[in-house]
């Protein structure tokens, strides 16, 4: 059998990190961050050795989505290899891809609250969208959950039914 492989994308103050820690506890799977990389090469390699070099189940809060969204807005070059990563992912483990999602104006409530700005607030909507986008164009396994309408423990519930 596969060991899972589980993915958390959305915006900066969706979630990612409550339910990352949520899922921890109900499962047992240790938590894994990325963080930004500073080339192409040093992504794609980033990203495809956390696949070869993985051999457990895992929960990732951010994988390859910020590669996507930061690497064209503030990096100059665009990661064309997220197709050649996701077969990848199906092939070695139990993929699923998790959108962590809320309304836009209860993002930026929660961003102004923690007052971290990882993103330029003029760049917010865009990264929102593209999110979204990333989201809705993968061919992974995948569900949304709205931080808004459940809690963390009845969401967690939700990710682990389609595992």
């Amino acid at each position: 059998m596969k060991n899972n492989f589980i993915i958390l994308i959305g915006s900066d103050g969706a979630g990612k990190s409550t339910i990352a820690e949520e899922l921890n506890k109900a499962l047992g799977y240790p938590v894994e961050h990325h963080g930004s990389v500073k080339s192409y090469f040093e992504g794609k390699q980033e990203y495809f050795n956390s696949i070869y070099n993985t051999n457990h189940s895992v929960i990732k809060d951010r994988f390859h989505e910020g590669e996507k969204i930061f690497a064209p807005l503030y990096r100059d070059y665009e990661a064309d290899y997220f197709d050649e990563l996701e077969r990848e992912l199906k092939y070695k483990f139990n993929p699923l891809l998790v959108l962590i999602n809320a309304p836009f104006n209860t993002i930026l409530e929660r961003i102004y609250i923690r007052g971290e700005y990882y993103v330029r607030p003029e760049h917010f909507e865009y990264c929102y969208n593209k999110v979204i986008d990333i989201f809705n164009e993968s061919t992974l396994p995948k569900m949304m959950i709205d931080t808004t309408m459940f809690t963390p423990s009845e969401n967690v519930e939700k990710i682990i039914k389609l595992l």
